[in-house]
């Protein structure tokens, strides 16, 4: 659990420089690259499995840097949203967890993902109150628009991770590569962006 803590803040830090200093486009490419790598070389096992997750990979991930240069800051606060969502439920489930919540995933429980929701909306309305007078996209925000944007973002969070827990059954492996050692593949690090960027990138275009 302690180099699940260390490796988290570590992933963190790295996000939050990449936005501060703007190379998050260039961290983009490099996980669309390896993650195609990964996903691209288990196509003979499921092909259509592996296509219809591979288009939808490359999707989000293009939708992340349309979505970067159209506000870099909205960005950052739905992707610290899908990581706290992460974080929270992967503590409450391991602390209260009881009740399993899929076959999919074994390791989740219903009470790991409620109060991985319910832990981000208070974080996230924390943040929303200490820098709304910083960034005009929460100026612009209404609190409760914001708040129904966290669940909704923690929610296609949680599906992200299913269907790539889903994909991953399907050819019968644990993780997309070895390239972070015990943290899994690029894939797996990612999965919970699938299908929230795609789904934020048509919000802001409707």
């Amino acid at each position: 659990m302690i180099k699940r803590i260390i490796f988290g803040i570590l992933l963190f830090l790295i996000l939050w420089a990449s936005f501060i200093f703007n190379f998050f486009p260039l961290i983009l490419i490099i996980i669309l690259v390896l993650g195609c790598y990964e996903l691209l070389k288990n196509i003979s096992k499921k092909p259509i499995w592996i296509i219809f997750y591979t288009v939808l990979f490359i999707i989000a991930l293009l939708c992340g840097l349309k979505l970067f240069y159209y506000n870099k800051w909205f960005l950052f606060f739905m992707l610290l949203c899908i990581i706290s969502t992460d974080s929270f439920a992967f503590f409450v489930g391991k602390f209260f967890g009881k009740h399993h919540f899929s076959k999919i995933s074994p390791n989740k429980t219903i009470e790991g993902l409620i109060g991985g929701i319910v832990c981000t909306v208070v974080v996230m309305s924390i943040f929303y109150f200490m820098f709304r007078y910083n960034l005009n996209f929460l100026l612009n925000t209404p609190f409760y628009y914001y708040v129904l944007l966290c669940v909704g973002t923690s929610i296609l969070a949680i599906l992200g991770d299913l269907l790539e827990s889903k994909l991953k059954r399907e050819l019968s492996i644990k993780d997309t590569s070895n390239i972070l050692k015990q943290h899994g593949g690029i894939v797996d690090r990612v999965d919970s962006w699938v299908l929230v960027l795609p789904c934020l990138y048509i919000l802001i275009n409707l």
